[in-house]
């Protein structure tokens, strides 16, 4: 009977994260609550992990203009961006996310006030990751850190060619 309970708990526990899983390939939530909604609901479940405080400064007009492709390379490189803080980052305490038109571009970028680290450091899969995801939305992905003044992931899309047309 034991081996029962302890099967039929380890089947509700894989089920569990094969839903969660696929929650997390397809994030239903950016269809559904938008890109601002699905950010925020994010960094909550950071918050969750880490005693951190992450600020949003995002534009909400111009993420719906972006397109739902831009959306998702933008989340998933919040996730990257976000995980690799819980992984690696020491003594972070506030991480602010933002999202603007500086006039030229749109500049998405993710900054933390940890420790950060030497700049001539290989980036790892984590931030070749988010290198791609940047080139596939046409942009470019640049880092910005220096022994103690914390990491910064900007993104840098060209505002003209990836925004929803308007009628």
């Amino acid at each position: 009977m034991q081996l029962v309970t302890s099967l039929s708990e380890r089947i509700e526990s894989l089920a569990g994260n094969l839903q969660q899983l696929s929650r997390s390939l397809h994030p239903k939530i950016l269809h559904d609550l938008g890109f601002y909604s699905a950010i925020a609901a994010e960094s909550r479940r950071i918050e969750s992990l880490k005693p951190i405080t992450i600020h949003l400064i995002v534009d909400s007009q111009l993420a719906d203009k972006l397109t739902d492709s831009i959306q998702l390379h933008l989340y998933r490189i919040t996730q990257e961006a976000l995980g690799n803080i819980v992984k690696h980052a020491t003594s972070v305490e506030t991480v602010l996310i933002s999202l603007n038109d500086d006039g030229e571009d749109i500049v998405y970028s993710i900054r933390d006030d940890g420790r950060g680290c030497d700049s001539t450091q290989k980036a790892g899969l984590g931030l070749t990751s988010i290198e791609e995801r940047a080139l596939q939305c046409g942009g470019v992905a640049k880092y910005v850190t220096a022994p103690g003044e914390g990491f910064e992931v900007e993104i840098r899309l060209p505002y003209s060619a990836f925004t929803r047309k308007q009628p």
